[in-house]
């Protein structure tokens, strides 16, 4: 699979890494009149929010994912365009470094936690297209969601676990980039704003959105993930203590035990029982501050159609539009 070639229905005629793939249909594929309705795909990779918008606009791509969130109530008044807003398993927020000093103190995660005001992020950042998250990966399209108690902004109880962590008045560097999501950088300054008021200062960094991401260095800073469609996958992938994508080092102990027994167990009504305990770990003692559940915002122009049912559990389709999609 080096060179790209598989069982796709597009051989690969182009391919730059992290910048453009070219692909041509291929002639009498097995899924023939079932799938790939395009002759061919041209994949452009487009980290700046603003040149994805231009580039749909003016016609140069027929679609855009990642639409930024205060442009699509105006993008869907055009009549060229469609806007789906997708709800899924995808989330947006910050990971914390808990085997590094001081987010090892169970007692600053849960300040920093109580320290962000979840609505204003929700309201400003996805301008509805999304909704409150409770700390975990697990999303509301997830079969075991746990709707747990929400947490809201409270500068009290921050300053009151600051005071029993002996951090008051901390400040703390934080990572920021728009590699992170659509929306980082102002959704930083905007912890910044809330965390000041429970005595907390955040010092952003900010990198450049075509930065590589400097994971084993970052100990704070912002993250979005698109989430998975099992349990097990989206804890596996990020907050097991082995997993290469776990950007806060946690998982073992108890969630890690509870992990394993919820793979092996049969029963779907106790296999949400282990699963709402890990969510409720999470978010009570982990390294991952998750405000928001974001919505998957993207656009098409009128040259192209899609099915009545797009998929959620991954931009564009499911990462199928290629594959489901056709020209109009």
């Amino acid at each position: 699979m080096a060179r790209g070639i598989g069982t796709g229905l597009y051989r690969v005629e182009r391919f730059e890494p992290g910048r453009r793939f070219i692909g041509r249909r291929v002639a009498e594929h097995y899924k023939d009149g079932r799938a790939g309705w395009f002759d061919g795909v041209d994949f452009l990779a487009m980290n700046d929010p603003r040149e994805r918008l231009e580039a749909l606009r003016s016609g140069r791509v027929d679609a855009i994912d990642r639409l930024p969130a205060a442009d699509a109530a105006a993008l869907q008044a055009e009549p060229r365009f469609t806007v789906q807003s997708l709800a899924g398993n995808q989330h947006y927020g910050f990971a914390l470094r808990t085997d590094l000093a001081p987010f090892a103190d169970p007692h600053l995660r849960q300040a920093l936690k109580a320290a962000v005001d979840r609505e204003a992020m929700v309201a400003e950042i996805l301008h509805g297209h999304g909704s409150i998250g409770q700390d975990s990966p697990i999303g509301p399209a997830n079969p075991y969601f746990a709707a747990l108690e929400p947490r809201g902004f409270d500068p009290d109880r921050a300053r009151w676990h600051l005071a029993q962590a002996g951090h008051e008045g901390i400040a703390l560097p934080m990572l920021v980039s728009e590699a992170a999501f659509d929306g980082a950088t102002r959704a930083a300054v905007l912890y910044r704003e809330s965390a000041a008021q429970a005595g907390i200062t955040l010092e952003l960094r900010q990198l450049p959105s075509e930065t590589s991401w400097p994971r084993d260095s970052a100990a704070f800073r912002p993250g979005g993930w698109s989430g998975r469609a099992t349990e097990d996958w989206a804890f596996s992938t990020v907050l097991t203590e082995a997993a290469p994508w776990n950007a806060t080092r946690g998982g073992s102990g108890r969630f890690g035990a509870l992990l394993r027994e919820a793979r092996a167990e049969f029963d779907s009504a106790r296999r949400a029982e282990l699963y709402a305990e890990m969510q409720q770990i999470s978010r009570d003692e982990g390294g991952l501050i998750l405000p928001m559940y974001a919505n998957h915002l993207q656009a098409h122009s009128a040259r192209i159609s899609t099915p009545k049912r797009v998929g959620a559990m991954r931009a564009m389709d499911d990462s199928r539009m290629a594959e489901r999609w056709w020209m109009a």
